[in-house]
């Protein structure tokens, strides 16, 4: 009776592994050559499986599994997100803002854009509506909120969340697929050799979010052309965060 409960055991924990493994590589198949140019066949040649096999641990299809490997990158996000948050040096917007991309930068790319304008259009409407949802409550939500709380302190001027935080992980991803694709590299900063979390990932971070939150004018031009006077930026708080 024992050993039939180990064989057990052991078969369940193997294709439990195996699974893992299919989710794996699907998940890189997906992220490279986004779902409409990956098949079925080639997720089974990169596992060296049959195919017939690989429909054992996803009886619907690619679909079925392209749908839970961006659950799961939606998840990952989620949880990175929200441990970045309380990690982050202090509740200011730009702390926070800060941990969250560096977040990204240490961590393999959503491809959020490619995702909700290309993969997504190719699914069905139920598949596509549960993660365009899903994508909003995990991820654009929780980032919104942040500028929404900073809105409340008195930091930001008053623009819709929603469009702060889409402007922000669109920033974020993207460099994060820049970094990690090997690709990064402009005037001033030496390109990085296809890993993430070095110097130069978090001067892109700096960089990206100090424009995000201060602009690219010397003084800012709110008041221009009804009188009001000509205030000088907050162009140094990244600075600041950045040294701390």
């Amino acid at each position: 009776m024992q050993s039939e409960w180990i064989r057990v055991y052991f078969m369940e924990a193997a294709s439990t592994t195996a699974r893992e493994r299919v989710l794996q590589q699907a998940a890189q198949l997906f992220s490279a050559r986004g779902y409409t140019a990956v098949s079925m066949r080639d997720i089974a040649d990169a596992l060296a499986m049959r195919q017939a096999s690989l429909y054992y641990h996803v009886p619907e299809g690619k679909e079925q599994l392209y749908v839970e490997v961006a659950m799961r990158n939606l998840q990952r996000h989620q949880q990175g997100v929200a441990s970045a948050v309380a990690a982050s040096r202090d509740s200011s917007l730009d702390a926070r803002l800060l941990a969250v991309g560096e977040w990204f930068m240490n961590n393999a790319p959503l491809r959020l854009l490619s995702m909700l304008e290309t993969d997504m259009a190719a699914l069905s409407k139920a598949h596509s509506e549960l993660l365009a949802r899903q994508a909003y409550e995990m991820l654009f939500a929780p980032v919104a909120a942040l500028f929404a709380e900073a809105q409340e302190r008195g930091e930001i001027r008053p623009i819709d969340p929603a469009q702060l935080a889409g402007y922000f992980l669109s920033l974020m991803d993207g460099i994060s697929y820049i970094v990690t694709s090997g690709h990064a590299g402009t005037a001033g900063h030496a390109g990085t050799a296809g890993h993430a979390g070095t110097a130069v990932d978090h001067h892109l971070v700096h960089d990206a979010i100090d424009l995000l939150l201060n602009g690219l004018w010397l003084v800012e031009r709110a008041g221009e052309g009804n009188g009001a006077e000509q205030q000088q930026t907050q162009g140094g708080i990244l600075d600041d965060a950045s040294a701390g």
